[in-house]
């Protein structure tokens, strides 16, 4: 089929646009409203078996893989065989949807474009995560990176920025006072916000070490969050004796998010994950700057001292840094939280010139 013979393309993401997180949310909304012929199946792979083998004659079909659905068992599931189960619900479900995918490439023609949003995208034991990989790259035409970090592939490769999350959680202006005093946060104290599902790849042991080891007294550690295992919820209770740590162990609302961005004086992320953090580009979008992990995409996202700052293994100096410009360039740090909002009003970070791109890349291939 031509170029000019298409009437219309048909997206089908994977993981599907109804779940909760806001990127595939804000993506689809903004495709929709691109003004271009395009349908999207939101909840794609769980509800395709009506419409798996239909031919929609003139129409492209795009399959948009973002990442595996998590399906993590809670701290409340203690018994080894519902772990089991779980486990195995999990591969039958993600073997079934690959298959799906495989039918729609090569019995119907779809193209597929894979947006490698994080390093590792499984989040399975290792033999999976190398079937199921080496099963991806095989039916992904061309890739979307959010950056050009580790970029190289055999494939076509397309970069488009990851959007902002301005207004996503609703109110953005917020009285910095009021929302310290309502998570009982000290007026006085810097505050580092650690933020989001609480996991081992956010290497909470070795952050929470370099913490305790910073000698000054007038800082406080609010960690918020829901822990997803047994280890960080004990490595959390551990730091509970020192008075600058402040837990919120439990899962956090959307409507939350806001009080705790007005809150912080920085959101600290460590995760070497995802190669850009969408709570860092929450936070930013917010107007709350943030101490990154100089990793994957941060570098083209954080401005070192303009909207917050970046370290490798030097993380105390960079603590001490952020807390001495609160105490003694206070009128800086105020810049740098007008920076992290304007730099997230970007054109290239706005979602209708994402949606553009994107449009062309599914045209494209």
């Amino acid at each position: 089929m031509i170029q000019s013979e298409i009437k219309g393309i048909d997206v089908f993401f994977f993981p599907g646009g109804k779940q909760s997180n806001p990127y595939i949310r804000l993506l689809e909304d903004a495709l929709q409203k691109s003004g271009d012929d395009i349908r999207i199946f939101s909840n794609a792979i769980e509800e395709l078996s009506p419409i798996c083998f239909k031919k929609y004659i003139g129409r492209k079909t795009i399959i948009h893989l973002h990442w595996v659905p998590e399906f993590y068992p809670r701290l409340k599931i203690k018994l080894r065989w519902m772990y089991q189960l779980f486990s195995f619900l999990k591969y039958a479900k993600l073997f079934l949807q690959m298959v799906v995918i495989t039918i729609m490439k090569y019995l119907k023609g779809a193209k597929v474009i894979w947006t490698v949003h994080n390093e590792n995208v499984f989040h399975l034991r290792p033999f999976f995560t190398t079937i199921f990989g080496w099963w991806f790259s095989i039916l992904t035409d061309a890739y979307i990176f959010h950056c050009r970090f580790n970029s190289y592939t055999p494939k076509p490769s397309f970069v488009i920025p990851h959007g902002n999350f301005i207004g996503i959680y609703g109110n953005q202006e917020i009285d910095r006072q009021k929302a310290k005093q309502i998570f009982g946060l000290p007026i006085d104290s810097t505050i580092f916000l650690i933020l989001g599902n609480l996991r081992r790849s956010k290497q909470l042991n070795w952050l929470f070490e370099k913490f305790a080891a910073l000698s000054e007294q007038n800082v406080r550690f609010f960690i918020a969050g829901e822990p997803l295992d047994k280890k960080t919820l004990q490595l959390c209770k551990l730091y509970t004796k020192d008075k600058r740590f402040i837990f919120l162990l439990r899962y956090i609302e959307d409507s939350e998010m806001p009080l705790l961005f007005a809150a912080a004086d920085f959101l600290v992320n460590n995760q070497k994950r995802g190669y850009v953090s969408g709570i860092t580009i929450a936070a930013l979008s917010y107007g709350l700057p943030v101490i990154q992990l100089n990793w994957g995409c941060a570098s083209s996202i954080i401005k070192h001292g303009i909207n917050g700052f970046l370290f490798k293994d030097d993380i105390i100096q960079i603590l001490k840094m952020a807390i001495e410009t609160i105490k003694y360039d206070n009128n800086k740090y105020m810049r740098m939280r007008d920076n992290s909002k304007k730099i997230m009003e970007e054109t290239e970070l706005n979602w209708d010139s994402i949606a553009k791109k994107t449009l062309l890349v599914y045209k494209k291939i």
